[in-house]
């Protein structure tokens, strides 16, 4: 029995077997950029949509539900004293 590499020498030395896959990936590589060389195409996108204000009906309700579930939005922590352990004084 034959090598492998043997088997596969005469199809790598014939020539139409080479230019074919190069000819398809040629090919293929065309098909992908033709629609950014045809047509116009931006990296960005804009939308011409109007803006619509939102307003909650019972904003009231709702304003009242959460500042008594949720806790204050900023606690107050006690600034460090000057000349404390840890900080050097000038």
């Amino acid at each position: 029995m034959a090598p492998f590499s043997a088997s596969l020498e005469p199809l790598v030395q014939n020539r139409p077997v080479r230019v074919l896959p190069a000819l398809a990936l040629i090919a293929v590589s065309a098909w992908a950029f033709f629609p950014h060389v045809a047509y116009r195409i931006a990296p960005t996108a804009f939308v011409n949509a109007e803006l619509v204000p939102v307003a909650v009906p019972i904003a009231d309700i709702i304003e009242r539900t959460i500042s008594v579930t949720l806790p204050k939005r900023f606690p107050q922590i006690a600034a460090p004293a000057l000349g404390c352990a840890g900080f050097q004084s000038a």
